[in-house]
């Protein structure tokens, strides 16, 4: 309800509020259709649908023929007028209606971690959050969920309190491990302090969603009244609530210019023309990631190699070529630029593989062939910090000593200019601070490429990467690589650019670099989600 101090002012407007409404809603009090027209396309009654979605299996309309068009949905008589993004033959896919997950603030600066609740609802209202020191000695960071209390328990190393078991990267972790619950941190990392008191989550609201049997109505992209008070629907619209004494946050219902909310239910003065608009639901820039200079992913490595005759082999005192590629779950960086040993007869090659951040593994290629070896074993981190042998075609042992692999045969799998290995695909989203797309639809990306001067050509293309909705995963998965042409003799190549990518209310996503070229080149990525 609203606030009693607001009380007056509002009914005060309230009349003017009401004379607006009946314009843009129905046209029935006496204005003729000349002072407004709805321009109504289409509608009907749903048969279902979700937050995102109005579906009608009587329909069969043309795909996408309402895209960017408004639509006004009755639910328990309350109108809400939503932009339609796109459509199929029987369902209508909308900017969200109101829904929220209730949230939750833990540590500061760097530390700083955003807790949601999973599902979306005032429910989420009744949890809270308290960081503590765990019970025991040489405790691991835990977390439990009692009574709605989330409590995290920092780890220690004897009675002390362990830093590298307390980092915000660690915290998040143990969070997305309850179900009820993920988290994103908003700094570049830290560490973990216990909190003085519980703290609530807040801003849980209750979902709305199209259910069998509402009422729609598609119209056009644009309304403009008669001029006496202006009605302007202008793109993407959010809740209008003809029941006035229950205004949300969600309703981004103007007066005046004005934002009309629970804080401010209507403008404290109002004089000449009283201007009313619905606004967009697009939300305030994040400025994700600045001065970036290198890819986001795996580096190719630097290799050496060397005769080994004290340890056997089959090898053949001829020339071998020798590389190694890095990786991780994401694909290979890329072969290192190769190198060319003649062994010892029956002997063996040493590998040296330098460690590579962020790598999982290292494919290793030994054969004759000095332009392109074949692949001969898959080695991981550990195996290559300790030291291996390859003593077999995909089998590794012991041998070698720390960053050394020692390899007594040659390759016979694919060789290292095949596809796999022609690209870099070793992409790395840990430790970028990820956004939360709950409840949008589309992702506005505004890349700024800065360059000392032109003397190189200059190269940029981004990943967007997005987080599906099970709240126990952590993967990331790639949408579609956008290469920005930049300055490529064309118009419309400039430095700083927007792209538009669709998240569809992913739970997280985050934009890597690809590829960065140029000199001194860097890169600035904000994010405005719709």
């Amino acid at each position: 309800m609203l606030n009693n101090i607001f009380e007056n002012k509002f009914i005060a407007m309230e009349n003017k509020l009401d004379a607006l409404n009946e314009k843009l809603l129905n046209i029935t009090s006496g204005i003729t259709p000349a002072s407004v027209d709805l321009g109504n396309f289409d509608g009907g009654i749903a048969i279902g649908g979700s937050k995102t979605t109005i579906i009608d299996y009587n329909k069969n309309f043309e795909v996408n023929m309402f895209a960017g068009n408004i639509v006004k949905i009755t639910l328990d008589d309350i109108e809400y007028y939503r932009s339609v993004t796109s459509n199929t033959s029987t369902t209508l896919t909308i900017s969200p209606l109101p829904g929220d997950s209730a949230s939750a603030t833990i540590g500061s600066g760097e530390s700083e971690i955003i807790i949601y609740v999973v599902n979306e609802g005032i429910e989420g209202n009744s949890y809270s959050v308290e960081v503590v020191e765990s019970p025991g000695t040489n405790d691991n960071l835990s977390t439990s969920l009692i009574d709605n209390i989330l409590t995290i328990y920092l780890g220690k190393t004897g009675d002390v309190l362990d830093n590298t078991k307390n980092t915000s990267v660690a915290v998040i972790n143990a969070i997305d491990n309850v179900s009820e619950f993920f988290a994103i941190g908003t700094g570049s990392g830290g560490i973990l302090s216990v909190t003085i008191e519980p703290v609530e989550f807040t801003g849980g609201i209750e979902v709305v969603r199209v259910i069998e049997g509402s009422e729609y109505q598609i119209m056009r992209k644009n309304i403009i009244s008669d001029g006496e008070n202006s009605i302007t629907v202008d793109g993407n619209v959010t809740t209008f609530q003809t029941a006035h004494d229950n205004l949300n946050a969600n309703a981004n219902l103007q007066v005046s210019n004005v934002d009309v909310t629970i804080d401010n239910p209507v403008p404290t003065t109002v004089s000449g023309t009283v201007n009313t608009q619905l606004t967009g639901s697009r939300g305030s820039v994040i400025a994700h990631r600045t001065a970036i200079t290198t890819a986001d992913k795996v580096p190719i490595i630097t290799i050496t190699a060397a005769d080994q005759p004290a340890t056997a082999g089959s090898l053949t005192a001829v020339a071998h070529g020798i590389g190694v590629a890095p990786g991780n779950s994401y694909g290979s960086a890329g072969v290192s630029a190769l190198v060319t040993v003649t062994p010892t007869a029956d002997k063996s090659i040493d590998v040296t593989v330098p460690q590579a951040t962020n790598a999982e593994y290292y494919d290793i290629f030994l054969s004759t062939s000095t332009t392109a070896p074949l692949w001969v074993a898959r080695i991981t981190e550990t195996q290559r910090a300790t030291g291996c042998a390859v003593t077999a075609v995909a089998t590794v042992g012991e041998g070698g000593s720390a960053g050394v692999v020692n390899v007594q045969v040659v390759g016979t799998g694919i060789a290292s200019t095949t596809a796999p290995f022609v690209a870099n695909n070793a992409y790395v989203p840990v430790g970028v601070t990820a956004i939360s797309c709950a409840g949008k639809t589309k992702a506005y990306i505004y890349v700024k490429l800065s360059l000392t001067d032109i003397r190189i050509s200059p190269v940029l293309n981004i990943a967007p990467f997005l987080q599906n909705n099970d709240s126990e995963s952590t993967e990331w998965f790639q949408s579609e690589v956008q290469t920005l042409s930049i300055l490529g003799g064309a118009e419309g190549q400039a430095l700083k650019q927007v792209l538009v990518v669709d998240v569809n209310s992913a739970r997280n996503m985050v934009v890597l670099v690809g590829t960065i070229t140029g000199q001194d080149a860097s890169v600035n990525i904000s994010v405005e989600l719709f």
